[in-house]
Parts: structure tokens; C-alpha cells; sequence
């Protein structure tokens, strides 16, 4: 009777980041709630995105990257703007970071797919099932997933993308 062999098992060390980034929120109450219980106040906010930091192991952070930020290195922070609420209020200028990439051009690609994703969307008219409610993306390393997308429902409004221009702080 032949030997098994052993099988070594390979520890793969995938890398990862967990990034904060330092967004700086203004928020103007554009009507106050009445005495409704059911009533909220409308909002709109502004931001202001001073930079990104990598957040210790075991903390929360709003994006996983698969690299390790360096000082002095210039990011790209795909953000997606939009509108929310419910019948009672809105929610003006919310703002959703989706990915951080090393290259401009992943980023512009990101941006692009979330574009034709949402014109899909609004050819559809909605609220078709799930897989309407999340846009499959690439990271920096070039692995697709699927991201969540809290711009898209009956009381949310696409506002768009952009691309901002962020460095490692602290």
C-alpha cells in the first residue's frame, strides 16, 4: 500500500488594510420636523476630505484595501454623492466612500462602471431584486466584488461620482 503524502499547508498572508478617512461634515438643517412623531428634520451636508489613515488592527475603518498606504504617496478616493430619506424628511449631500486606489485610471474605471451600472438601474426602473442594489467592482489588485450601494432605492437619487485626491495623514 503506497504512503500518503503529507500536505503542507501554505500560510497565505493576504494584505490588508483597514483606511479611515477624515471627512469633515457640515450638516445645515433646511426645514425642522413639526411635532409629528413621525416627522424628521431635512438635512443637507457638506464635506470636506482632509486625507485617509490606516486605523489599527481590530478597529473599524470605511474601506479594506489590499496594499499598505505610504506617506507622501498620492490616492485616489472614489466617492459617490446621493440623496436620501423616507416620506417624512430628506437628506441632501450624503456621501458613500466605495474604494481607494494607487492608480487614477482604476479609479476613473470604478467611476465608469458605476455610471453605465446606474444608467442599467434607472432603465429598469428599480427595484427589481437584489442584485439591482449592488454594482460589482474591481480593488487595486484587480479582484471583482460586489459593493453594496446605499445611492440606490425608492427614496434615494443618484448625485454622482467624483475622484478625490487624498494622502496618508498622521
Amino acid at each position: 500500500m503506497p504512503k500518503k503524502k503529507k500536505v503542507q499547508k501554505k500560510e497565505s498572508k493576504i494584505l490588508r488594510s483597514n483606511i479611515r478617512v477624515i471627512d469633515y461634515v457640515h450638516i445645515d438643517v433646511d426645514r425642522e420636523a413639526t411635532r409629528t412623531e413621525w416627522d424628521a428634520d431635512d438635512i443637507t451636508e457638506y464635506h470636506r476630505i482632509e486625507g485617509i489613515k490606516v486605523v489599527d488592527k481590530g478597529e473599524y475603518g470605511d474601506i479594506s484595501v489590499p496594499f499598505i498606504p505610504e506617506h507622501g504617496k498620492n490616492y485616489f478616493l472614489v466617492c459617490v454623492e446621493y440623496d436620501t430619506g423616507d416620506s417624512f424628511h430628506r437628506e441632501r449631500g450624503k456621501m458613500c466612500f466605495v474604494d481607494l486606489y494607487e492608480k487614477y485610471e482604476d479609479a476613473r474605471a470604478t467611476c465608469d462602471k458605476i455610471y453605465r451600472d446606474m444608467k442599467k438601474y434607472n432603465e429598469k426602473h428599480g427595484l427589481k431584486g437584489a442584485d439591482d442594489f449592488s454594482v460589482k467592482i474591481e480593488n487595486s489588485s484587480g479582484s471583482k466584488y460586489q459593493f453594496s450601494c446605499p445611492w440606490k432605492g425608492f427614496f434615494e437619487s443618484f448625485g454622482g461620482t467624483k475622484i478625490e485626491n487624498v494622502n496618508l495623514v498622521g
